[in-house]
């Protein structure tokens, strides 16, 4: 049984709308197709980078790009690495504006992703957990605080599954902000303030001052993620010229809205080996360009 309340004061009021009027700034604002990818994918380096400082881990900018390499990483920093990198590319797959319910599954598939175990007594709490979000009429923004702040309490060490909530909560209302969400960067800066509100909201049972912190976080990388793109913007640094020319025919297959392609299906097109083919696949799917979906020789890949 969930035990807590929250009031919907000036504050958090206020940081609602801002956060909105910040979206929709973002929303409307037009990017070329390469210039989006580019961004999205240094916010992915960010999330990661400051994912895991959170954690007393900070990898170096090498350290990530290292991992990211189709090549089998085997190091326990780079599995990690990978594990958010797989999450965050599953829920923006998956979850963005989707019309089906969050489930406990939805949240063990997190975990699984993530590499964490969850107990078979901690399910049943999960299970409480998404009710009580999926029959709440709150602004998802304050659901997805919601589903942190009681992660944080039903499994402390497990903070990243807290974050991957949060953000599929928050994608699935439409909040991914092109990609360009880092809500870690602003927690990791103001740590005290982070670990006081949660402290005091689950002492006291009232969670205002945490949803105004994770709502003010929220709103600090909004407004972060809109200045970007008024910024002028060069070139892009784009990691598409690292790609040979059959990964890059491979991403105009992909183009057209539904279409997929096979490790088999790459094979015919180039006369290549499964090897090769896999190598391709791996690079488009290590750079976030693609994304897997199924197992084994029933994989096929979509265009992130």
């Amino acid at each position: 049984m969930l035990n807590f309340s929250y009031n919907l004061s000036n504050t958090l009021r206020s940081n609602l709308q801002q956060i909105d009027s910040a979206k929709d700034n973002i929303l409307l604002t037009q990017l070329y197709p390469l210039q989006e990818q580019d961004l999205r994918w240094n916010a992915t380096i960010d999330r990661i980078y400051w994912a895991l400082a959170l954690l007393g881990e900070p990898p170096t900018k090498r350290q990530i790009k290292n991992a990211f390499n189709p090549q089998k990483s085997t190091k326990t920093k780079e599995k990690k690495i990978i594990a958010l990198k797989n999450t965050h590319a599953y829920i923006n797959a998956y979850w963005v504006l989707s019309p089906y319910p969050i489930t406990s599954e939805t949240l063990l598939e997190l975990a699984t992703l993530l590499k964490l175990t969850i107990s078979e007594i901690k399910r049943e709490n999960l299970t409480s957990l998404m009710d009580y979000l999926n029959t709440n009429p709150e602004n998802a923004i304050i659901n997805a605080a919601i589903a942190y702040i009681q992660l944080i309490h039903l499994f402390p060490q497990h903070t990243p599954l807290a974050q991957a909530v949060a953000y599929l909560i928050l994608y699935k209302a439409g909040y991914n902000l092109k990609g360009l969400l880092v809500l870690e960067e602003a927690w990791k800066k103001d740590t005290l303030t982070l670990e006081r509100s949660i402290r005091r909201g689950l002492e006291e049972k009232n969670i205002t001052l945490w949803l105004e912190h994770f709502t003010y976080a929220m709103l600090v990388q909004s407004e972060k993620a809109r200045n970007v793109l008024r910024s002028p913007r060069p070139s892009p640094q784009i990691h598409l010229v690292d790609l040979n020319s059959r990964q890059k025919l491979i991403l105009s297959l992909l183009e057209e809205p539904g279409s997929t392609v096979s490790n088999r299906r790459v094979q015919q097109l180039f006369k290549v080996s499964q090897i090769t083919a896999s190598r391709d696949l791996a690079k488009l799917v290590s750079l976030d360009l693609v994304f897997p979906h199924g197992k084994g020789r029933s994989t096929v890949y979509t265009k992130v």
